[in-house]
């Protein structure tokens, strides 16, 4: 009987042992399992840092594009400052001389106004002339004509006075 407990509880202890072995092989497999994943795990963390140092350089060069964009803007903004004063100095200028045209060309007319008064007022001398020298031969006319009825009177009596025809 004595070697029956011993034998019983060798049995049991190479049960156990077997158990153990088939849980530590199952424990392996699980462990190489997790080692899989563990290295899937470490490749997409390296494919997510691959990206992610793609990402910050996207990044960066968008950043310099902006920077870029910003300066240009700053540029288009000096030029349009630039550009609205040369045309607010030209356009000054212009004024200046459009204003000057005018006042010459108003200097003009006025001369022309002034030239037309005198010739107008000459018209009219003219005109008062000629009515004047109408009113002249007019009453010349009647007095040639008050002569002429002497001077055939005149004559009548002459003829009358010498006794002829």
């Amino acid at each position: 009987m004595s070697d029956s407990p011993v034998l019983a509880a060798l049995a049991r202890l190479e049960a156990g042992q077997i158990r153990l072995e088939a849980r530590f092989t199952g424990l392996e497999a699980r462990f190489t399992g997790l080692e899989e994943r563990i290295a899937g795990l470490e490749a997409g963390h390296l494919r997510l840092e691959d990206r992610i140092v793609g990402l910050e350089d996207r990044f960066t060069g968008l950043e310099a594009g902006y920077n870029r964009l910003e300066a240009g803007l700053s540029g288009l903004k000096a030029e349009q400052t630039r550009l609205r004063s040369d045309f607010l100095a030209e356009l000054g200028k212009t004024r200046a001389d459009i204003m000057e045209r005018v006042d010459r060309l108003e200097n003009a007319v006025t001369l022309i106004r002034d030239d037309i008064a005198v010739n107008m007022g000459a018209v009219d001398a003219v005109e008062r002339a000629n009515e004047n020298t109408r009113a002249d031969v007019r009453t010349l006319g009647e007095q040639v004509s008050v002569m002429w009825k002497q001077i055939k009177q005149l004559q009548s009596d002459m003829r009358e006075v010498r006794g002829g025809p």
